[in-house]
């Protein structure tokens, strides 16, 4: 009896543990191998999570109309800047890993992001055709070997960032391009964040790392 209590017990924590574990590795910025920007002179913008799971307007955790619109819009505007001037238009799309991360998202974040999710598609409103579309299954874009292979590839040194949520992914995506050596934007005009209080601390500590916080 105090056998099988005890596995069970310790089956708990361990399972506890894992789950905190996955949790934090989720919300951290990765860490990569350098680059060297002087050989890497060009630009390119990132979208980051602008897909029908985060950008419903009905419902638990809903956008205010108005504001989500209007990012979007901005949105619109930054990509059609950036077609203009020959920068690559990325998006970059969250969907959860396969099994045990997209069980918690499912019963504790209505489903928002996990594998089989109908909302993992890029909101409708968006008007720009993407040059390269990534997935990542973290917050820190920079954890995708796609996403970096392309900007090697195409000689990026510059990264301009807009999305969602400006506390979470957009700020992970960030400090993952610092610590790779990259230039980063934060378009912040054009970032969706859920709690605009922890969003303004968020944008003195990126700028406290070396991020331009620029307008359009």
């Amino acid at each position: 009896m105090w056998i099988i209590l005890g596995t069970l017990a310790c089956a708990l924590v361990a399972g506890a543990i894992y789950t905190l574990y996955g949790m934090h590795r989720i919300g951290v910025a990765t860490s990569g191998e350098k680059i060297d920007r002087s050989q890497r002179p060009n630009t390119a913008l990132l979208i980051i999570d602008m897909q029908k799971d985060f950008t419903h307007l009905t419902g638990e955790k809903a956008w205010d109309t108005e504001y989500l619109e209007d990012r979007i819009a901005l949105i619109n505007t930054l990509a059609a800047d950036a077609k203009k001037a020959g920068q690559p238009v990325i998006t970059i799309r969250q969907i959860f890993a396969p099994g045990y991360t997209s069980l918690l998202v499912r019963l504790l974040g209505q489903g928002r992001g996990a594998t089989g999710s109908a909302g993992l598609d890029l909101d409708d409103r968006l008007t720009f055709v993407a040059d390269a579309d990534f997935t990542k299954h973290i917050g820190d874009a920079f954890s995708s070997p796609a996403l970096n292979a392309m900007l090697d590839s195409h000689r990026i040194g510059h990264v301009k960032l807009a999305g969602l949520d400006g506390n979470y992914c957009v700020k992970n995506t960030a400090e993952g391009a610092v610590n790779r050596g990259y230039d980063v934007d934060v378009i912040y005009p054009a970032v969706l964040s859920s709690s605009l209080k922890t969003w303004e601390k968020q944008k003195q500590r990126l700028a406290g790392l070396g991020v331009q916080l620029n307008s359009l």
